[in-house]
C-alpha cells in the first residue's frame, strides 16, 4: 500500500502508520518513510534510528532485502520500520529507478521474516 498526502499536516503519516501497525498484528509488515524531505515516521513511533533509508540509497547496487533488514527497526507492534533519509542533498538526486527498486525491496521485507 502507498499513502500520499496532498500537503503537509493532512494526516498521511498518521494514517499510514496506524494501518501498518494494524496489519502487523496479522501479517509481516514493513513501513518505509519515502518522504525524503520531511519524513517523520521514526519520530511518530518514538524510534531513534542510527541508520536510515539513506543507507539503502547510498549505494543502489547494494540495495537488497538483507541490507534493508539490517537497517530496519523493529517496532513493538511487530512491524519493521525503515526511517526517512536524512541527507537532503542525496534525496534530491534519487531517481525513479531507485524508488522502484526501493519499493521492491520494501515489499520483499514485508513478505519475509525480519
Amino acid at each position: 500500500m502507498a499513502f500520499l498526502g496532498v500537503k503537509g499536516g493532512c494526516g498521511t503519516t498518521t494514517l499510514a502508520t496506524n494501518v501498518a501497525a494494524g496489519r502487523a498484528a496479522h501479517a509481516r509488515t514493513c513501513l518505509g518513510d519515502l518522504d525524503f524531505y520531511k519524513g517523520d515516521i521514526a519520530g511518530l513511533l518514538a524510534l531513534e534510528p542510527t541508520r536510515t533509508m539513506h543507507d539503502l540509497l547510498a549505494d543502489p547496487a547494494r540495495m537488497d532485502a538483507d541490507l534493508a533488514r539490517g537497517i530496519a527497526l523493529q517496532h513493538e507492534s511487530g512491524m519493521a520500520v525503515l526511517p526517512q533519509a536524512r541527507d537532503l542533498e542525496r534525496a534530491m538526486q534519487v531517481s525513479g529507478d531507485e524508488v522502484q527498486r526501493l519499493l521492491a525491496t520494501l515489499r520483499e521485507i514485508g513478505r519475509a521474516h525480519v
